[in-house]
């Protein structure tokens, strides 16, 4: 049966020593006459002819290359040759055992089956991608991979495939993926992550570098280059828009608005609250794109910015000499940093905020040197060319001059103007009249006196702070009877010259009586007295 087979695996002189040991053997089994020494070495002759075959079958075995072969073609065959070594280390084996030993080696040689696994797995892996978004890459790379599972299909479906043919449309299927996953990372390292979120932005580099180790690792299977071509493709896919400068922006918008608004122009702040709102709806919006989200936060930028331009103007209209040197240095240094921020195309919104905030700070805090009335305020303050000439406080209003009603018409912190008569304060609600004292002393020390205005209220001459017919009789006598009620020169003099002629007559008495009766609409800013 041996020598009958296929012999070629065998040494020649192997096969020929079986085939000299059965031509003995049935020489000796054709003997009549044969003893039983004869028998017995003749059948050892073919037993050892055929020892000597398995050994070589087994040898045979061992260096045949498994690799490729599905693992139970392989076990097969071990098991083939551990039953063979079994047989040769048996003294007792039969013959017959010994060339069922070779058979079976034989036979399990030939039964290897290549393993066709991978190969399914490469073309799951090639038509997943395939059959998946790739607009991304070339025509050419898709075809390609198109190609290379058709051909892998083939061989699949082939019962007499080769271990050599599997393992060639496998490594098609692969360096077809390899290419795919090449562009792959093209494309993430040409993807623009400005303005995404810092951790989808580093899940996309650590997607790429994934990448690149998959490449460089000859071992990889085309399942880990499908794999690293899906992440590259997930991590672009999951790139989010980063909307935390919008949400900055929003917050120090808020904040202005939360402050003293009244010093903006309404259009100035409904234009910060519309940018607010449509940044709010952008910040909202699952969908928002990039360029969306910048758009809402430059807009919230340039309404800030305009709100900071109208602070400046209104901290360069100050006069610097009406305010403590402390105070308008802390000004000048206030309006130099917003004008930096202004000039910086890079200012962040919150740099911005900050800065409206820090000249409203110094704006709130700046510490007048001169009693200053309001921009609107009908009261004026004369002050002498001559240092030793006194300094005048008029443009009261006879139906509302109490003490807080004049703080009311100074820009002046309340806490920093005092008023006096007959050297003693006022409350607030005490009323100011002609030859009260007005003192704009420091907030830190009421001691400290920065300036003194005598108050001139047109038509008080007994300095009480009414209009009346005391007032009246007091002009009425000086002017007629010469009891001078009124002395010349004097504070309440001015206040009695309502012509400003520099006498007291008949005409300063037709024009009290007037006030009095509210048929002449006397304007108390005026200054007569000069």
């Amino acid at each position: 049966e041996i020598v009958n087979g296929d012999t070629d695996k065998y040494t020649p002189e192997s096969v020929q020593a079986l085939e000299d040991a059965i031509a003995q053997g049935e020489a000796v089994d054709a003997d009549p006459d044969a003893t039983v020494e004869e028998v017995k070495a003749a059948t050892e002759a073919i037993k050892d002819a055929l020892n000597n075959l398995l050994e070589e079958a087994v040898n045979n075995a061992k260096n045949t290359d498994t690799t490729g072969t599905t693992p139970e073609s392989q076990q097969a065959l071990d098991d083939a040759i551990d039953n063979a070594e079994d047989v040769i280390n048996n003294p007792n084996s039969t013959p017959e055992e010994i060339a069922d030993a070779i058979q079976a080696i034989e036979d399990a040689i030939n039964n290897l089956k290549p393993d066709k696994s991978e190969l399914a797995d490469a073309i799951a892996d090639g038509t997943e991608i395939v059959n998946s978004d790739t607009s991304a890459y070339t025509p050419a790379s898709v075809q390609a991979l198109e190609d290379a599972i058709a051909a892998g299909q083939t061989v699949y479906d082939d019962p007499d495939a080769t271990v050599q043919e599997v393992k060639d449309a496998t490594d098609a299927i692969r360096n077809a993926l390899e290419d795919l996953l090449e562009e792959a990372i093209d494309n993430a390292k040409n993807t623009d992550t400005d303005g995404m979120t810092p951790d989808s932005a580093k899940d996309l580099e650590d997607a790429i570098n994934n990448a690149e180790d998959v490449i460089n690792n000859p071992d990889s299977t085309p399942d880990d280059i499908k794999n690293a071509i899906d992440a590259i493709e997930d991590a672009i896919n999951n790139l989010k828009p980063d909307k935390t400068e919008l949400e900055k922006a929003i917050t120090a918008g808020n904040e202005v608005l939360g402050g003293d608004t009244e010093k903006f122009t309404p259009e100035s702040v409904q234009a910060l609250e519309d940018a607010i709102a449509q940044g709010e709806a952008v910040d909202a919006d699952p969908d928002a794109t990039v360029e969306e989200i910048k758009a809402a936060t430059d807009a919230i930028k340039d309404a800030l910015n305009n709100l900071l331009e109208e602070a400046v103007d209104d901290a360069n209209a100050k006069d610097p000499s009406n305010y403590t040197p402390e105070s308008a240095q802390a000004l000048e240094d206030a309006v130099n940093a917003a004008e930096e921020v202004l000039s910086n195309p890079d200012s962040t919104p919150e740099e911005i905020a900050d800065a409206i905030k820090a000249l409203e700070d110094v704006l709130d805090s700046l510490e007048l040197t001169k009693i200053t009335p309001m921009a609107d305020s009908t009261i004026k303050v004369d002050r002498p060319d001559v240092d030793t000439d006194y300094t005048y406080l008029v443009g009261l209003d006879p139906e509302a001059n109490s003490v807080d009603d004049l703080k009311a018409k100074l820009e002046n912190d309340g806490t920093t103007i005092i008023v006096l008569r007959n050297d003693v304060q006022l409350t607030g609600d005490e009323l100011v009249g002609t030859g009260c004292i007005v003192k704009c002393v420091a907030k830190s020390d009421p001691s400290i006196v920065y300036e003194v205005a005598t108050v001139v209220l047109y038509g008080d001459v007994n300095g009480d702070g009414l209009i009346n017919d005391n007032d009246y009789q007091n002009i009425k006598s000086t002017a007629f009877v010469g009891a001078r009620a009124i002395t010349p020169d004097t504070v309440y003099y001015f206040a009695a010259d309502l012509n400003g002629d520099k006498t007291l007559d008949a005409f300063d008495c037709y024009i009290h009586n007037c006030i009095m009766l509210g048929c002449n609409s006397f304007n108390q800013g005026v200054i007569l007295f000069r």
